[in-house]
């Protein structure tokens, strides 16, 4: 298996510096500087639907220019994806769901028009390149026209604002060289019979002090739960045109505005379908004298001040560079940062409607871990929203006989269990989902000691975990330790299993988080907590083919292949207590039984882990097979090598913790927050980390071979003590490279 990942890794650096080459030679010219920098990704040929790029600003998503080849999209395009997913080209909205909670096709995202997805049509129309710039996520498309009569160039570029988080962007832009060049405009995001499937709608145009707009308005078929709402959106639009013209004396600049509202804002929840679209137009008329070039300053402000605050930069590799580029995009461009809009962030994103748009483990485990780091603000609403789905978690505990709360393990607005009938062995067991919430919500206040918030919404979810995990826990008959009977581990096709030490360990885990939350709030907790929380099962056996005695993925596995890594997260997240000779016996054999084209969640797990252990060069092989999961010019994150679903944001975050949290080095502890940086694999000769916060503290770090640097724009509130114990606290501060860096916890 190490062999393959080896051959794949190797495959993987010589494709890519092709493709580099390749691409380059290719791109008009002036995209060239952005493209080598990292900044951005492109393509010189047809996006098939598996590669296209999602686009987004946390509140609406979509796939950007969704084809096959040089004409519109139909449903053809599907067997290019995978999971469900269609190739419409359509929008999503934040929390527009349709679909009963437990039916044969349970809540899932709500197809909405995306009247800026556009595809240009006419003689002599070709199609040139497209690129997403990641600093400002401005997708743009480039054809040529060219007759015996005409050349022209013309540029279509797409915008959700980051600023104006209702305002969507299409700009037309077109220089003729010589003779009158004329083309069309195909809508691709506005396939009526599968928006039917999900809205009861009307498209219409009206007017309004003279100026025609367009507008859509609807209301879902079907609320989530019997005690929920219907869900409404409106999209109001300058009217398009479907025809152009342009020459040398009259060139061609077009920009469409379009503002979208739905009852899932803040504050327009018992809004009607009417009232949406008059605060659509009010909204849109606001952008009437907004020029273009305004809106595109306005919303890169916005990505720097937020989204794009906390990014990395990297120099030597431009692969690397756009790789870690395009993950953070993706990511921050499906999640928003107002307290407010407790928008979960599913698993491949808003732009998608991969896995239905749904929102399982992956949110805590690999999602949220870089956000936390890079920008907190955007972490905040993945804690609400569990808050949000905690009322339904309590009456799912109690509906099985257990105490306390259990959150379903595909939920979408309620937190209602979504699962398909035939895959409701995961809503029934797979309870570990109960346990990594606990380590987020113990993570989250780690980095911002956030003590309001853990006093209210951090003690009502942990509390009510724990309280599931204590009436979970029996004795095991062998050990006498505690243990969780009947559930699936996070290797899903082990099925059903007792004694899942991963479950195990992270049940004992969130007790002890709730007894250091007593401890900090001098609350008062069982003391059976107490005693389950020293003493899970967590047996070590002499498996077939081991080198020595090793964790039991599950009582009774003898050593069978495994979907993806499962024993190895207690050395990693979890950071259980392990001598370094178990979990190194345990990474190598569970390692060894992993698929190579396995689910992406294991291998920027397992690099990580073998960081930690020192064990860099199975550590760099792991991280070079990431790479083989990006596709396309885009570099979206693809499930499995071989197919799955797409833009795989699990992926996208899994490569940002590989970087962060296993070459960078970071760990954050109940008392201090460390580092121990060093170069990644493939020629990177210096890392930047733009920015990192902890407990308020906003601070770079810019370190190579032979020295770190870390620097803040802010007023020192905290010390750093390198492996010799020399203090600095003077900015900036250069460290020796290599040593393990400590940001004491401010008193």
């Amino acid at each position: 298996l190490q062999f393959l990942y080896f051959i794949g890794s190797l495959t993987m650096l010589a494709v890519s510096s092709a493709v580099l080459v390749s691409v380059v030679s290719k791109l008009p010219s002036e995209w060239v500087a952005e493209y080598e920098s990292g900044n951005a990704v492109a393509s010189c040929e047809y996006s098939a639907p598996r590669d296209a790029p999602t686009i987004g600003n946390g509140f609406v998503g979509w796939r950007a220019g969704l084809y096959d080849g040089p004409g519109p999209a139909d449903d053809d395009a599907n067997s290019d994806l995978g999971d469900q997913e269609l190739a419409t080209g359509g929008m999503y909205a934040a929390q527009i769901y349709n679909g009963y909670h437990n039916a044969s096709t349970p809540s899932h995202r709500a197809h909405l028009p995306a009247p800026t997805n556009i595809w240009l049509s006419g003689e002599g129309l070709t199609f040139v390149a497209s690129k997403l710039n990641l600093e400002s996520g401005l997708y743009t498309n480039r054809s040529k026209i060219q007759t015996d009569g005409c050349s022209a160039t013309v540029d279509t570029s797409q915008l959700a604002h980051r600023l104006y988080m209702n305002l969507v962007l299409l700009h037309i832009n077109g220089t003729a060289q010589s003779g009158q060049c004329t083309f069309g405009v195909d809508a691709i995001g506005q396939l009526p019979h599968v928006v039917a499937s999900d809205v009861k709608y009307q498209n219409y145009t009206m007017s309004q002090g003279g100026v025609n707009y367009s507008v859509f308005q609807g209301t879902t078929l079907l609320a989530e739960t019997n005690t929920s709402s219907l869900s409404s959106v409106a999209i109001v639009c300058n009217e398009m045109e479907t025809s152009f013209s342009l020459s040398p004396s009259k060139p061609l600049e077009v920009i469409y505005k379009c503002v979208v509202k739905t009852t899932a804002e803040s504050g327009q929840s018992g809004m009607s379908e009417n009232e949406l679209v008059s605060a659509a137009l009010k909204q849109l008329m606001g952008f009437e004298n907004s020029t273009y070039v305004d809106l595109l300053e306005q919303n890169l402000k916005e990505m720097r001040a937020t989204a794009g605050l906390g990014g990395i930069e990297v120099t030597g590799n431009a692969t690397v560079a756009r790789a870690l580029n395009s993950s953070l995009y993706y990511l921050t461009s499906s999640v928003r940062g107002e307290a407010d809009a407790p928008f979960g962030l599913s698993t491949c994103g808003l732009g998608s409607d991969g896995y239905f748009g749904r929102i399982y483990w992956d949110m805590e485990y690999f999602q949220l871990p870089p956000l936390l780091l890079l920008n907190p603000k955007l972490a905040a609403p993945i804690m609400k929203y569990r808050l949000t789905c905690l009322p339904i978690a309590k009456e799912q505990a109690s509906w099985y006989g257990f105490e306390g709360s259990m959150f379903s393990w595909e939920s979408t607005t309620t937190g209602a269990p979504c699962n398909q009938p035939f895959v409701f062995i995961f809503t029934r067991y797979e309870q570990h989902l109960n346990g990594d919430i606990a380590m987020a919500f113990q993570r989250y206040f780690r980095m911002t000691n956030d003590t309001e918030w853990l006093r209210t919404d951090g003690w009502e979810v942990s509390q009510n975990i724990c309280k599931f995990w204590s009436s979970r826990f029996t004795k095991h008959p062998t050990s006498g330790n505690w243990t969780v009977l009947n559930v699936v581990p996070p290797d899903e096709h082990a099925g059903v299993r007792n004694s899942s030490v991963y479950t195990n360990v992270v049940a004992a885990m969130s007790l002890d988080w709730c007894i250091k939350i007593s401890e900090i709030l001098d609350f008062e907790v069982p003391e059976i907590w107490k005693i389950q929380s020293k003493s899970p099962h967590v047996p070590l056996v002499v498996l077939p083919n081991a080198t020595g005695p090793v964790h039991p993925e599950y009582e009774g596995y003898s050593g069978g292949s495994v979907n993806q890594d499962d024993v190895g997260l207690l050395v990693y997240p979890l950071n259980w207590n392990l001598p370094r000779d178990v979990a190194l016996r345990d990474l190598q054999y569970y390692m060894d039984r992993t698929p190579a084209d396995g689910m992406f969640t294991g291998d920027s797990m397992y690099s990580i882990a073998e960081i930690q252990l020192q064990n860099y060069t199975l550590a760099k092989t792991m991280w070079e097979a990431a790479f083989l999961h990006q596709v396309g010019g885009y570099n979206t994150w693809r499930e499995r090598e071989s197919g799955g679903a797409v833009n795989f944001l699990t992926g996208a975050g899994g490569f940002l913790m590989n970087m962060l949290y296993g070459w960078c080095g970071a760990r954050v502890t109940d008392t201090d927050f460390s580092l121990n940086p060093k170069l990644p694999p493939g020629g990177v000769t210096e890392v930047h980390i733009r920015s990192m916060t902890y407990m308020g503290a906003v601070f770079s770090v810019r370190y190579d071979d032979k020295s770190t640097i870390i620097t803040t724009d802010t007023t020192l509130s905290f010390l750093i003590t390198d492996c010799n114990g020399k203090k600095y606290s003077t900015s900036p501060m250069v460290l020796p490279a290599g040593r393990f860096v400590i940001i004491v916890r401010r008193q």
